[in-house]
């Protein structure tokens, strides 16, 4: 499975064409499609990090990793006869498992940079 910093410029670059030239959509629904990827992760990143902050942000990160996967899976198997509503909703999962994973990893970067901050005051910010 490729790298989580991989998947999103790989959607960004490569789904347009795939859209337009494969699928022969209009550039407009190309970029409808590419608003769910991002819409769902907005509203899943609050949630996940409420939850990182009850149930701990290793498990939170490797759930959402998972759905990334599970969703490029199901990306993976699109074919050139691919409905709008299946991509659709193989991009939601994605866009689902990166709102989950980017706010559970977020917090727990942040979580480490406070205690840094503690330790020597060089980390503070400015």
């Amino acid at each position: 499975m490729p790298s989580q910093p991989a998947i999103t410029p790989a959607i960004c670059l490569l789904l347009p064409y795939y859209v337009i030239n494969v699928l022969r959509y209009p550039a407009t629904t190309g970029g409808t499609l590419m608003l769910v990827t991002y819409l769902l992760t907005i509203l899943a990143a609050p949630l996940a990090g409420k939850l990182s902050d009850r149930i701990g942000t290793a498990r939170l990160s490797s759930l959402g990793l998972a759905v990334q996967g599970f969703g490029l899976w199901l990306v993976g198997r699109l074919n050139s006869e691919t409905e709008y509503l299946a991509l659709a909703v193989a991009l939601g999962v994605v866009g689902r498992g990166l709102g989950t994973f980017e706010a559970s990893n977020m917090s727990s970067s942040w979580a480490r940079f406070r205690v840094a901050s503690k330790v020597s005051p060089a980390a503070s910010p400015a």
